[in-house]
């Protein structure tokens, strides 16, 4: 993913969600310019497991656990959806919370996104365009060990 801005402020809004008191080290040059973003989490207690060619099933299933989970996709699939994003730059460009999945309506299968691109706190997508966006990632997924304590 080469969108580090996006990707470091998924980072922080899955530590704030979690609860963890941030410190000025956070703004070490350290995360920054290595883009160590899983190492960011454990440094502040969040443990964390990364999954490639991960599947719907495994999203819904951390869900299901109350984990957070971050994804990598190619935000122009999300944002500028057209035929030439499959033609050109399939590549991972930005980091987004997945909140959840609405089934609602079987024919119309949502995902529920927070995006630090947008400012969307909670914005669906229909399930086929999230999954191309994700594709561009090898399906990759950051999911914490556990759920916030309530």
């Amino acid at each position: 993913m080469k969108d580090g801005n996006s990707n470091l402020i998924s980072i922080l809004i899955t530590i704030v969600i979690l609860g963890v008191i941030i410190t000025s080290a956070l703004w070490n040059d350290k995360h920054k310019e290595n883009n160590r973003y899983i190492e960011l989490l454990e440094d502040y207690g969040v443990g964390v497991h990364t999954r490639e060619n991960a599947t719907v099933y495994d999203l819904a299933n951390e869900l299901a656990q109350g984990h957070k989970v971050i994804v990598g996709v190619d935000a122009d699939e999300l944002w500028r959806p057209s035929f030439f994003n499959d033609l050109f730059g399939e590549q991972a460009n930005h980091a987004l919370i997945v909140t959840g999945i609405d089934t609602t309506d079987p024919n119309d299968v949502r995902v529920i996104l927070t995006d630090p691109g947008t400012g969307d706190v909670a914005r669906s997508y229909p399930m086929e365009q999230f999954l191309d966006a994700w594709s561009d990632s090898s399906c990759m997924m950051i999911a914490t060990d556990e759920a916030p304590a309530l």
